[in-house]
């Protein structure tokens, strides 16, 4: 189980919560990590779980910067899976270690280009990861404007919605059904950062969707929101 639980979570950190209606589950689980500072929750409905994790704390940096290091999603792996690539250069060391990541390869080029109100950009992030076999889709990141900052959007997609965004998507192989999160990185003053980050996701896998996985899975998101914002200090 912990194999299981510990995979997932640090390779779906970075996710959007979009598709997922939090009002449809009856919560059942709500639990505050006082080591690492996070706010958790879980519910479930018609054989479906739900988990929601939320950061909130300030960085020692400037906006501009903590943007650039939470967007670079390609710069993210574990280098020891450097044979297992296959989309990327096996010969490039990821700065920022995720346990489970084989690669990830940021697409730019978007069959659907046209940005929302306040949108400044959009891209697809193919990703690669391993856990006694190989996992596999395809996320979709929005960056949009927000007061003096940002907010950033991520979702998993499905094979028939990441098949309108680019010619040559990776398969969605995954334990979730929806998965992902949203930031916010506003300004806290004096060239800090507020930092607030949301993770959701809902799974029928026969084991994340019991109610004995929860305690594990609430202990294991909790220590990995908390390391995801520790790389940002950086």
């Amino acid at each position: 189980m912990k194999c299981i639980l510990y995979s997932f979570l640090t390779i779906s950190m970075s996710l959007s919560s979009m598709a997922i209606n939090i009002k449809k589950f009856d919560i059942d689980y709500r639990e505050k990590s006082k080591k690492f500072g996070v706010h958790m929750l879980s519910g479930k409905k018609d054989g479906i779980r739900l988990y929601q994790g939320t950061i909130s704390d300030v960085i020692e940096r400037p906006v501009e910067a903590v943007l650039e290091t939470v967007l670079a999603f390609d710069k993210r792996c574990n280098n020891e899976y450097k044979d297992k690539r296959q989309i990327s250069d096996k010969s490039i060391d990821c700065p920022y270690n995720s346990d489970s990541l084989i690669e990830s390869v940021i697409v730019k080029k978007l069959k659907v280009a046209d940005l929302a109100k306040n949108e400044v950009n959009r891209f697809i992030v193919k990703r690669r990861s391993y856990n006694h076999g190989v996992y596999t889709y395809n996320d979709l990141i929005r960056v949009f404007r927000y007061l003096d900052g940002y907010k950033i959007t991520m979702e998993m997609l499905d094979d028939t919605t990441s098949k309108k965004y680019i010619s040559t998507p990776l398969n969605k192989k995954s334990v979730m059904k929806t998965s992902g999160g949203t930031y916010f990185i506003l300004p806290e003053g004096k060239g800090k950062t507020r930092y607030t980050y949301t993770f959701t996701c809902s799974t029928d896998h026969w084991l994340l969707n019991k109610s004995i996985t929860v305690s594990k899975f609430f202990s294991d998101m909790a220590q990995n929101l908390r390391s995801e914002f520790n790389t940002l200090k950086k």
